[in-house]
């Protein structure tokens, strides 16, 4: 089901989609700390 979520932003959004929020992901990161980082950091890979 998730897939299904995701390929289907994929396709409303664009193919710059993905690298798009992985960029916003990878900011919030940052912004959270590098101890929260490391935790998530697995999710996100």
């Amino acid at each position: 089901k998730i897939y299904v979520n995701v390929a289907k932003k994929i396709l409303q959004k664009g193919s710059d989609y993905t690298k798009k929020e992985t960029e916003r992901l990878h900011r919030l990161l940052e912004k959270v700390g590098n101890k929260k980082v490391d935790s998530c950091h697995i999710i996100i890979t």
